[in-house]
């Protein structure tokens, strides 16, 4: 499958939607359509899309795209295939670069590979929802346009960091108003490889838009989720405008509970904080269950690369004006495995800021 948004220096053909897309001399002109090509049976091997060059189409899986019904089944129906995207093919770079700001929601297992996806725009970040789908950042994937920030008040470390957020669970709206386990949008745990790019948040669990004071944003039931994360970054590409390839990994949450085991794997690249279970919000909730908890084993894996600090559990975070400070709870099993690599600063085993458990 080959996609082409414009004519290019190369002097292929420009991209229509009634070619075949399976050929450099018929490519298709959009995302939406190449995915429409695609076999539902198909998978990341199999179903292949070539970026030629820069698109413009910034719809792709894009919230905007999405009706309130799709976001609670985390199904959209044009990208409800198995997918790899990549700018490089049959040993020829083409320099795919892929808009991509603002809310994404995944739908079904992704890789991108030898992409730029350019956060240009309004907001200058992104929030890439997995929604539970596996997700890959294959080689050479870059991020370009993105809003620099550093040291975020959701537990980030003190260093410049491109605005692009990887929660592998969900956005929970903020006007959700209940007590009970979201375990329909839970069927499964999501995997995730990232082997290049620079990421200032990789959250296990889901984000809350915005604090409910009803709601009590709990994602999964017990055993019936499990989440990996893995950073194998072999080719850092940390500089003075990037301080770390990840700067901030949170097993848990970074709102409300999460009944999941999470394993994390550090083999490569630089990475500024790890937090195994919640980086907790402080807020004041009516609803009758436990906020700021992980409920599950966690596993980190250390066999290479630099991690300048460590918390097996939780880390606790000043909260809104008014509200204090904030409690973390984790109820599990820690296991911290360190064979190689560097650590630059402290290893707390438990957690930090006014973290209880058992």
């Amino acid at each position: 499958m080959f996609l082409l948004q414009q004519i290019l220096d190369y002097g292929y053909a420009a991209g229509n939607n009634a070619n075949s897309g399976t050929s450099l001399s018929a490519p298709v002109a959009t995302l939406a359509n190449a995915y429409s090509k695609l076999p539902s049976g198909g998978t990341t091997e199999t179903n292949i899309i070539v970026v030629l060059g820069t698109l413009t189409d910034n719809t792709y899986i894009n919230s905007s795209t999405l009706t309130n019904q799709q976001l609670t089944n985390h199904r959209n129906p044009t990208y409800d295939r198995e997918a790899t995207l990549t700018g490089a093919y049959g040993g020829v770079n083409y320099n795919g670069v892929l808009p991509f700001s603002g809310g994404r929601f995944l739908s079904r297992a992704t890789e991108f590979h030898h992409l730029s996806l350019n956060g240009a725009g309004t907001p200058a970040e992104t929030y890439f929802y997995l929604q539970g789908e596996n997700m890959t950042f294959g080689e050479g994937v870059t991020m370009s346009g993105y809003a620099t920030i550093s040291g975020f008040a959701d537990g980030g470390m003190s260093a410049n960091t491109a605005s692009f957020h990887l929660i592998a669970g969900f956005q929970i709206p903020a006007n959700i108003n209940q007590n009970s386990n979201l375990d329909g949008l839970s069927a499964h745990g999501a995997k995730v490889v990232i082997r290049s790019g620079t990421f200032a948040r990789v959250v296990a669990g889901s984000r809350v838009e915005a604090g409910s004071t009803t709601a009590g944003y709990v994602l999964g039931k017990i055993n019936t989720y499990t989440m990996s994360i893995t950073v194998d970054i072999r080719n850092s590409t940390t500089n003075v405008a990037h301080g770390f390839d990840v700067n901030l990994i949170v097993g848990g949450q970074t709102d409300g509970s999460m009944y999941s085991d999470v394993t994390i794997n550090i083999k490569n690249g630089k990475v500024g904080r790890v937090v195994g279970a919640n980086v907790a919000y402080g807020r004041t909730s009516s609803a009758a269950i436990p906020s700021n908890t992980v409920f599950g084993d966690i596993t980190i894996n250390i066999s290479g690369g630099t991690v300048e600090e460590m918390y097996g559990g939780g880390l606790g975070r000043f909260a809104a004006t008014g509200q204090g400070l904030t409690e973390v709870y984790f109820y599990g099993i820690i296991n911290i495995n360190i064979s190689g690599g560097v650590i630059n600063s402290q290893v707390y085993g438990a957690g930090a800021a006014r973290s209880d458990g058992l």
